[in-house]
């Protein structure tokens, strides 16, 4: 009866832990698209971000994430230039966008993750639309997320350019991540 009693009181503390997981940046992608010109598409990524989050009982529980301004990627490099200067991202004064995670739901329809999102000096709350699948064997989780921001909210705002940059921006973050 003893052994028994054990053997529970093992599964049960083993059930309840936290397991922490970092950002696989090989295999990751964080990604936006906005409009340019009002009819073209601007498809762009960041190529060097940092990020952790913790799983409970196999549920994504806390997430932040780092994103090098630098490290824009849009397939045009006078463009990638002028995107980190003032007055549009400024990675001399601002050298990361950071997210951290402040609520996680789930629901039968959908999981959603809120957090706060920081572009140069702005922080906003947002939403996003995520699923993740987790391969506990491999000790590796794949996560993917998507939301909308809009991009006055953070003060993007450039002057005679704003007419011609859309003001929404889609991101969607594909990570996959290895057990810390």
């Amino acid at each position: 009866m003893l052994t028994l009693f054990m053997c529970l009181s093992s599964v049960t503390i083993a059930r309840g832990q936290e397991e922490n997981y970092k950002f696989n940046n090989s295999n990751s992608q964080v990604k936006f698209t906005i409009s340019h010109l009002g009819v073209l598409r601007v498809n762009g990524n960041f190529k060097s971000f940092s990020g952790k989050f913790k799983l409970k009982d196999n549920e994504l529980i806390e997430v932040d994430c780092a994103i090098s301004v630098k490290s824009i990627f849009t397939d045009n490099k006078e463009r990638d230039n002028i995107i980190i200067t003032a007055p549009y991202l400024d990675a001399e004064n601002f050298s990361e966008i950071h997210f951290t995670s402040t609520v996680i739901y789930y629901s039968d329809e959908k999981k959603q993750l809120e957090g706060v999102l920081r572009i140069k000096d702005v922080e906003r709350p947002i939403l996003f639309e995520f699923d993740s699948d987790i391969k506990k064997d491999s000790g590796k989780v794949t996560f993917s997320a998507e939301t909308q921001i809009t991009r006055k909210d953070f003060n993007l705002v450039f002057g005679s350019m704003n007419g011609l940059i859309g003001n929404k921006i889609n991101i969607e973050l594909k990570i996959n991540a290895i057990k810390e």
